[in-house]
């Protein structure tokens, strides 16, 4: 690291109110910046922070001027034991989030999980703790995340975690739970993309892409505009076959569908079969949203006869992602 490369990191850590007087002996944006690099790299404790950067200190000194050296243990410990963790927070978000921007992460993840032995006794999971993540894909980071009372409360907690990330030009995948016109809405007016699951939870939109999407995989592609594509993974004991069908003739919806979804641009059905072990496949389906209109070729699927979406249990539609397809021929011409 260099001057240049901690720059960013020393101008977000100056943001962080200092709660000492003025005599200090140690810049609280240098101290922040070694703990951070001390933790990233395994310290466990302030006793292994001020090791750690004890040990690298003229590593430290190449980017950082430290005045009075290396600060002790005690000293980390009782500064940050007075920091605002909320600003210190905000400070961490806002550097993963431009950490995300300058290595290009274009995929985040929506998703809540109930934190495992979060409650105190076994018989009562009620007080079970949950957080809802922004999780970026390429860069494998925790963006943001929110803390939510129950489950159910993720549908609350997605919109303000939304508002915390710079979506511009990143594609959002979410499931079921946020499939809401609301949150799509926002996306948009980000500037980013959104792949939302569709399932039972709306009812009507999801009995309309189920019926296009049987109607489209029952004839095979053939005149629909659209693509499929085929992929199959192999490890840890694991065969997962993965079939993608892709149409974006959403004009089959309906009018009052798309007054409600208008920034949707494509639907796509996603059937998954795993073979573990030797034993009986078993096979899921998920249902999509998508904004952003793009060029595809047209392709079908060969081989195997196409099953409905009801054999596959569920559907799915598809929003501005970048998918990977592999394409196999297709008939000429488009649906009407």
């Amino acid at each position: 690291m260099d001057a240049s490369a901690a720059a960013p990191v020393l101008r977000l850590a100056s943001l962080v109110t200092d709660p000492r007087r003025h005599n200090h002996l140690h810049p609280l944006p240098q101290m922040i910046v070694m703990a951070m690099v001390a933790i990233l790299c395994g310290a466990d404790g302030w006793d292994d922070v001020a090791d750690f950067c004890l040990v690298r200190e003229i590593w430290f000194k190449g980017f950082l001027s430290l005045p009075r050296g290396i600060p002790s243990h005690d000293t980390f410990g009782r500064v940050f034991a007075r920091l605002d963790p909320l600003q210190l927070e905000e400070m961490l978000r806002q550097w993963m989030n431009a950490l995300n921007i300058a290595s290009g992460g274009k995929l985040i993840a929506i998703d809540g999980k109930s934190l495992r032995r979060s409650f105190e006794h076994a018989w009562d999971t009620s007080g079970m703790a949950h957080i809802v993540s922004a999780f970026a894909s390429e860069n494998r980071l925790v963006l943001a995340q929110l803390g939510v009372n129950e489950k159910e409360n993720e549908i609350v907690a997605i919109p303000k975690l939304l508002a915390m990330i710079d979506l511009k030009d990143s594609t959002v995948t979410i499931d079921a739970i946020g499939c809401q016109r609301d949150i799509a809405q926002q996306i948009r007016q980000a500037k980013g993309h959104y792949v939302l699951q569709v399932k039972e939870n709306q009812p009507t939109l999801h009995a309309k892409v189920k019926a296009l999407l049987d109607e489209a995989i029952l004839e095979q592609m053939k005149g629909w505009k659209g693509s499929m594509s085929e992929e199959v993974d192999a490890g840890h004991g694991r065969i997962e076959k993965r079939r993608v069908w892709l149409t974006t003739e959403v004009k089959h919806l309906g009018a009052d569908l798309l007054a409600l979804w208008p920034s949707v641009k494509a639907i796509v059905a996603v059937e998954r079969v795993r073979e573990v072990m030797g034993k009986t496949p078993s096979i899921s389906g998920a249902t999509l949203l998508h904004p952003q209109q793009r060029q595809m070729q047209c392709r079908a699927s060969g081989g195997d006869h196409p099953r409905t979406l009801g054999d596959r249990e569920r559907p799915a539609l598809c929003s501005g992602c970048q998918l990977q397809r592999r394409s196999v021929p297709c008939a000429k011409g488009t649906r009407g």
